[in-house]
């Protein structure tokens, strides 16, 4: 949030790229915005736009809608589209759900673009060289100017200074009684963008503190009679944001973006004390006119007081909304200010100097007055010296005077250029100085409001006279690496056996690229290559990596490929690759079909096309509310399936007789069979099937099947006894009976299945349903069962195959059966029936013998925030929280009716708390309860678990009892079931009734299910990726490997390589209990050479389960080893690190960098278990910057982390354009996690 509100603070010293390309326009920098957040409604193929809005051309925007023109050429504050984004204007958008809202620097650029005109451009001349690719060039940063990012003035005797930072100096000034400034030098060198300064007690001495974001902070004090440096001073682990020197001017103190304050000694330069206690950064700090205390703001929205004496904390003040931006003390002491993103000034209450201050004191940090002050977030605040006006500036672009005691306008200054990065009063308070984003500087006379004549300036630049900043973005990265080849598009990619066509490919970086096709039937051979001109580069088309474009030198290349398909070629999906000297490309898909598609004429609206089937007709909704129509001619008991595939419609598909009555729609089949429609033809004649979609969207492709295709509608039962033959009742179409003798396997596992004994024609576009296969005896459900009293008795284990009926006097239907089970008996009941094609929405729940809820524990609430930023689905693993400073790792979190898992804490403010996940991402619901849709505000309340009966302490906040019932099961994997699982524990010897119903409570023979009750039998599987794998020699890449745990398995896995080629090693790792993922490193040797395209090679993961070991198999392809030698080469600092728990250690690493690569270069540890994480990432994560090679990795072991040895592993990241990003991993690091801190030193 505070991203979003505040780039400047985090970006500003990397804006500086685009500036340099000149003047906006819309198709460089707007359309890519528009893009991004606005094609959901306002671009094609939505036809007509919304509110007949076009915003892919710009002919189209300023046009405007039909509500008129949305923006005013010159004026972007009177401008509708500027007002609607900032929801000044009704309807906000980009609407909820159509969008992400647009961040604070696309906002300022698009605001910019209109005061300068709203112009465009022809688009530039495609590049005529065809020489070899050479690096691409990046912008000269030295071209653009910087924003001014602080200001402070300081009395020296009689002479007024003004200093006032940049990007990498400050420049010092003496300032006259009319406001004319007069350079008396620039104070160079500092690391990066000057954050803060300020003057100690008689301007002798400029401290000016900056640094390197995600790398450290930086103070460097100046002298500012000769200009010469006094100390450079480090210690903070991120940007130093804010200074205050203690009024003796001896100690000063710094606030930074690691969330902390440090106190330095002025002299030594050595730090006095760490002032820790705020989860976000750290924006404003003040030091009372007493001296004794000290006033932090933070991201986290609170204020705190600190005992400057001793750091002790006093009181936290938790008023604001949103993060505190700006501090100041009245200049009595009596009163703080403070202020803000959420745009209020609030005045607190601070007690009379030499009074003890606490927080249990009845006015310590009491809440005195409040106003809202601003349109956008306060960036400033500053006190008269008399105390009796308080000036702000914010994102407005306003500068207030207020009268500090009634919080009321005393005066507005001018309409600001651009927002107010730097604020300073002098000490007399007769001068303000106002510093702007834009490089701009302005004196004003504080008593008129006025700006003195020529006191206006802007900063030159060092090699060219004043330029416009002309944008909010951060620089582009260009990338001079060894860019993987890569396909982006094959044409076409689709066509039947037999066939010889001419396919066209493009990609890039295909140099010497020789094809293969993984459909042994299907041959394929270059016919022409064109290696094209490298592209122009341009910020804002790259994909986005730790928030900056990305830029490579990859050469773009046109093929045209000749194909032969032989007659007997495989049907299904297959892959197009290439290899090339510097290694094998990502895929791209085809299909093989049976025979040539039939194509769509137009018009088919309203005299259909006649078809002759089977067939399949390939086509497309092209307008909205478009229905194609096809005439099909059938003859009387012919069983005729339409189906619908390869398409995005949300398919609505009738069939009408030729009477034109409708006899049967796609909606008779519900569901997932939306999409499949039968009919049994009774009479000769011409019938016509109407295909359109139901949301009424344009340009959506389908493929529409028509033939006598075996099509299944129910199955009765779903599931057989394992080792048992028996008949199988199934309905449909093209069947070759309503029974089917079925002969299952003789063992079965959980989750068995077997298909049914039905034919099916070669490339029908109908999977059959399968059967569920158990071990358990089956039994059918006996009526009634209908209530706790008629529960139906089961023994275990068992299988009951049963249905809910259809309502009966308005009922639904709800089914009750009853077991018995031995006090911790862990039983496993599941319904299964979507998967296997019933149209139910299985809950179940498990009862007491009179059949009332059973409950399983209690949850107790004991903190509470609210989700923030934008609603959330419930597959996301992250959420915003409005403030997580109560939440640690391994929290349980209740949200709505769910229960989560906290896996990651944020490492700033703008970051989620991410939960435990699935292997795909999904979001895991603890104790059987199911993730949901949450919107912003929803309560979230961290909660403790106890058991039944547990009594508490009223703590204000709510208990909820937590209840044995599940209503949505997923598997090892995370897909969800659309069937329901408990995993029951009986609490006591007894009796127990589970109930069966229908969430919605339907019901009808298409409502079966089949209600397993087993013990539970752990088990595992392993899987590797990538499958097929490219690397340099002598290098070191990450295999991951992942186990898909099942019924509560939760041991070690041990993961070994086998039979791999001469030159390749795998390092053996093991998957952690609660882990479900371990990378193991693939290291090829300086003479590896590249394998068959048909290779295979084993991966083993073996394990103890139930006391017994097993092993498990997973398999990775072909190994393609390229001509050249790594880009990167990452050397560790360290072969062990040694932590106990609760401590903090380090790693370094070192760089070597070949083939002409040195661009910035992302950091991580891979492997680190579950509470042990990276410390200090910062905004854009670990950075090994340009012209850089070292780093140092600071890493925590969380209190609660048990004693083990790992393998860990640093890797470096190549950024590019390319979907196989190069990645190249160090050699391992022992990690050792030890009983206590005495043993973790000695190592």
């Amino acid at each position: 949030m505070l991203r979003r509100r505040l780039c400047w603070i985090v970006v500003a010293a990397l804006l500086l790229a685009r500036g340099a390309l000149g003047e906006l326009t819309f198709e460089g920098e707007i359309l890519p915005i528009f893009k991004s957040h606005c094609s959901a409604c306002h671009f094609p193929p939505v036809d007509p736009p919304k509110g007949k809005l076009d915003l892919s051309t710009l002919a189209g925007t300023l046009k405007g809608g039909s509500e008129g023109v949305i923006l005013v050429a010159g004026k972007a504050e009177e401008s509708r589209l500027i007002q609607m984004i900032e929801g000044k204007l009704e309807p906000k958008m980009p609407p909820e759900g159509k969008g992400e809202p647009l961040g604070v620097d696309s906002i300022a650029l698009l605001k910019q673009w209109i005061n300068d005109g709203a112009k465009g451009q022809d688009a530039p001349a495609a590049p005529t060289s065809t020489s070899a690719p050479q690096a691409a060039s990046a912008p000269n940063p030295a071209t653009i100017q910087p924003p001014i990012s602080a200001m402070a003035y300081g009395k020296r005797g009689d002479e007024l200074l003004l200093a006032s930072g940049t990007l990498h100096n400050v420049e010092l000034f003496t300032v006259d009684a009319q406001g004319q400034a007069t350079s008396k030098g620039k104070l160079e060198g500092h690391a990066e963008m000057v954050r803060a300064l300020a003057f100690n007690a008689g301007a002798g001495v400029l401290a000016a503190g900056g640094g390197k974001p995600g790398r450290g902070g930086e103070i460097k004090l100046w002298n500012t009679s000769d200009l010469s440096l006094i100390k450079t001073i480090e210690g903070h682990k991120d940007n130093v944001l804010a200074l205050a020197f203690s009024p003796d001017g001896k100690q000063l103190v710094s606030a930074s973006y690691d969330k902390s304050l440090i106190v330095w000694d002025v002299e030594t330069g050595n730090a006095v004390r760490t002032l820790a206690n705020h989860v976000d950064a750290v924006y404003a700090v003040a030091w009372s006119p007493d001296g004794k205390q000290i006033a932090s703001g933070a991201g986290d929205r609170t204020v705190k007081l600190w005992q400057a004496s001793d750091g002790k904390l006093l009181i936290t003040i938790s008023d604001s909304l949103d993060a505190v931006l700006a501090l100041a003390f009245a200049p009595d002491g009596n009163t703080l200010a403070g202020a803000g993103a959420d745009k209020v000034i609030r005045l607190w209450e601070m007690v009379g100097a030499g009074e003890p201050l606490e927080q249990s004191g009845s006015t310590a940090g009491k809440l005195k007055t409040s106003t809202f002050a601003h349109e956008g977030a306060i960036l400033h605040i500053i006190y008269s010296p008399d105390g009796s006006t308080l000036y702000s500036t914010a994102e407005d672009r306003r500068i207030k005077a207020w009268d500090s005691a009634a919080l009321t306008e005393k005066v507005t200054f001018e309409h600001q250029s651009d927002w107010v990065t730097a604020l300073a009063l002098d000490p007399q308070g007769a001068l303000l100085a106002a510093g702007r984003y834009d490089a701009t500087r302005t004196i004003y006379a504080t008593e008129t409001g006025k700006a003195l004549s020529g006191s206006t300036t802007q900063v030159a630049s060092a090699q060219s006279g004043p330029k416009k900043v002309t944008s909010l973005s951060v620089e582009a990265v260009i990338i001079r690496a060894t860019v993987p080849p890569s396909l982006q598009s094959v044409s076409p990619d689709r066509w039947h056996r037999g066939a010889e066509l001419e396919l066209a490919v493009n990609g890039k970086n295909l140099d010497r690229a020789e094809p293969i096709s993984t459909n042994p039937k299907v041959n394929v051979e270059i016919a022409e290559v064109e290696a094209l001109p490298e592209p122009e580069l341009k910020l804002g088309e790259g994909p986005r990596g730790t928030g900056a474009d990305i830029l490579d030198n990859a050469r773009p290349y046109k093929m045209k490929l000749k194909v032969k398909t032989e007659a007997d070629a495989p049907l299904g999906r297959y892959e197009i690759l290439f290899r090339t000297p510097i290694g094998l490309t990502n895929g791209a898909g085809f299909t093989i079909i049976p025979a040539p598609d039939l194509s769509k004429a137009e018009p088919n609206d309203e005299s259909p096309q006649p078809v002759q089937w089977p067939g399949v007709v390939e086509a497309a909704i092209n307008a909205s509310g478009d229905v194609d129509k096809y005439n099909v001619s059938a003859k009387a008991g012919q069983e005729i399936v339409f189906v619908i595939t390869d398409s995005a419609l949300n398919v609505d598909m009738q069939l009408r007789d030729p009477s034109g009555d409708v006899v049967a729609t796609g909606a008779d089949f519900g569901g997932a069979m939306r999409s499949r429609m039968g009919y049994k033809v009774p009479a000769d004649g011409d019938y016509v099937v109407e295909v359109a979609d139901a949301d009424l969207r344009a340009n959506l492709g389908y493929r529409l099947h028509i033939g006598a295709f075996p099509m299944v509608t129910s199955v009765w039962p779903l599931g057989v006894h394992a080792g048992v033959p028996q008949k199988v009742e199934v309905a449909g179409f093209n069947l070759p009976g309503t029974t089917v003798e079925v002969d299952p396997p003789d063992e079965a596992a959980p989750g068995a299945t077997m298909p049914l004994p039905i034919a099916v024609p070669e490339g029908s576009p109908i999977s059959l349903p399968v059967l569920s296969v158990s071990g358990a005896a089956d039994a059918s459900e006996v009526e009634p069962n209908n209530s706790a009293a008629e529960a139906q008795p089961l023994a275990f284990p068992a299988a009951i195959n049963a249905r809910i009926a259809h309502d009966k006097d308005g009922v639904p239907d709800v089914d009750y059966y009853h077991f018995h089970a031995n006090k911790d008996q862990a039983i496993v009941i599941e319904t299964l029936a979507a998967k296997f094609g019933s149209k139910l929405d299985s809950k179940i729940e498990v009862l007491d013998a009179q059949g009332n809820p059973l409950q399983r524990a209690l949850l107790r609430c004991v903190a509470q925030t609210a989700l923030t930023l934008s609603p959330r689905d419930s597959r996301q693993a992250g959420l915003r929280f409005e403030n997580w400073r109560d939440f640690k790792m391994n929290d349980y979190v209740m949200v709505g009716g769910e229960v989560i898992q906290v896996s990651r804490i944020p490492g700033y403010g703008d970051e989620d708390v991410v939960f435990k996940q699935y292997p795909n991402g999904q979001r895991i619901g603890l104790f059987a309860t199911t993730p949901e849709h949450h919107a912003v505000y929803d309560h979230i309340y961290k909660v403790t678990v106890h058991p039944v009966g547990t009594t508490f302490a009223p703590n204000g906040m709510p208990v909820y009892p937590l209840f044995w019932k599940n209503d949505d099961a997923f598997d090892a994997n995370g897909n969800a079931t659309g069937d329901s699982r408990l995993d029951f524990v009986a609490p006591e010897d007894g009796d127990y009734v589970v109930r069966v119903s229908d969430v919605r409570g339907e019901g009808g023979p298409n409502h079966a299910y089949r209600l397993l009750l087993r013990e539970l039998k752990p088990d595992f599987a392993v899987a590797a990726a990538p499958y097929h794998i490219s690397m340099p020699p002598g290098s070191r890449i990450p295999l991951d490997v992942r186990v898909l745990r099942t019924d509560g398995f939760n041991e070690e896995v041990k993961v070994t390589a086998h039979g791999l080629p001469e030159g390749f090693t795998v390092e053996t790792e093991s998957v952690l209990p609660d882990e479900d993922l371990v990378r193991v490193a693939l290291v090829a040797g300086p003479d590896a050479k590249t394998t068959p395209f048909d290779s295979r090679f084993k991966l083993t993961g073996e394990a103890n389960v139930s006391g017994t070991t097993v092993t498990r198999e997973a398999y990775f392809g072909s190994i393609t080893v390229s001509e050249k030698q790594p880009d990167l080469t990452v050397n560790n600092g360290e072969n062990t690190l040694v932590l106990a728990p609760g401590q903090l250690g380090a790693i370094s690493l070192n760089l070597t960098k070949a083939n002409g690569y040195d661009s910035r270069t992302p950091i991580s540890v891979l492997n680190l278990p579950f509470g042990v994480r990276v410390m200090y990432t910062g905004l854009n994560g670990i950075l090994v910057r340009e012209g850089e090679t070292e780093r140092r990795i600071e890493i925590l072991a969380e209190p609660w982390v048990k004693p083990m040895t790992r393998r860990i592993y640093v890797q470096a990241n190549i950024e590019t354009q390319s979907p196989q990003r190069p990645v190249f991993l160090g050699e391992p690091i022992e990690l050792r996690i030890v009983g206590d801190q005495k043993l973790a030193k000695r190592n």
